[in-house]
C-alpha cells in the first residue's frame, strides 16, 4: 500500500494566500535578524571570503565566475586545483563583485534564503499534511501549517547558520534538502 500516493489533495483549509505567507515570513525575519546587517567578518569569514583571491571577481564573465568553484588559500592558492562547494562560493562571489568587503550584502543574502527556506518548509508541511493518513481537521490545519513553520522561522535550530556569513553553505543545504522535500511530495500527490 504507498500511503502518499492519492488523487490531488484536498487544499480547501487554505485559508490564506502562500503570497501572504511568504511576505509575513520576509517582514518577520527581516525584523528578527536585522541587527544582522553591522556585523563584521568572524573566524572562517576570514579565509573563505576575505582571503579566497578566487573570489574576488572584478567582472562578471564566465572564466571569473567558474574560478569562484575552487577555494584557495595561501601561499599556493594558484595551485589548488579542487572544486570546493561551488555553489556557495558562486554566491560569495558574486556578493564580492557587488560589495566587495562590505558585510550587509552577505547577511542580506542569508536572510533571504532563511526566508525562502521558511516558505518552502510552509509549503511541504501543508502537502504532508494533505496526506491520506493524517487525520487533522480540515479547518485546523492551515493554523498548525502556519504556527509551525512561523516558529521555525523565528528560532531555526541553530541562529547562527542565518547570522554568520560563511554558514550560508548549511543554511543553503538546508534549504535545497527543504525544496526537494516539497517536490517529492508535490510530485507523489498530483499524480
Amino acid at each position: 500500500m504507498n500511503l502518499l500516493k492519492t488523487s490531488a489533495p484536498d487544499e480547501k483549509y487554505v485559508g490564506g494566500s502562500n503570497f501572504f505567507v511568504f511576505m509575513f515570513f520576509l517582514i518577520l525575519i527581516f525584523l528578527i535578524y536585522s541587527n544582522t546587517f553591522s556585523n563584521s567578518w568572524h573566524f572562517d569569514d576570514l579565509p573563505n571570503i576575505t582571503l579566497n583571491k578566487r573570489i574576488h571577481i572584478e567582472k562578471l564573465d564566465i572564466e571569473s565566475l567558474c574560478k569562484s568553484f575552487y577555494f584557495s588559500y595561501g601561499q599556493k592558492s594558484e595551485l589548488v586545483k579542487q572544486i570546493s562547494r561551488p555553489f556557495s562560493y558562486f554566491t560569495f562571489a558574486l556578493n564580492w563583485y557587488f560589495g566587495q568587503n562590505k558585510t550587509a550584502g552577505y547577511h542580506f543574502i542569508n536572510i533571504l534564503i532563511h526566508v525562502f527556506t521558511s516558505f518552502f518548509l510552509f509549503l511541504s508541511i501543508k502537502l504532508l499534511l494533505c496526506t491520506p493518513n493524517i487525520k487533522i481537521k480540515e479547518k485546523d490545519r492551515y493554523f498548525i501549517v502556519f504556527l509551525v513553520s512561523a516558529l521555525w522561522a523565528a528560532n531555526p535550530i541553530q541562529t547562527q547558520a542565518v547570522t554568520y556569513i560563511v554558514q550560508r553553505m548549511p543554511s543553503m543545504a538546508a534549504m535545497f534538502y527543504i525544496i526537494s522535500i516539497y517536490g517529492y511530495l508535490k510530485l507523489r500527490l498530483f499524480e
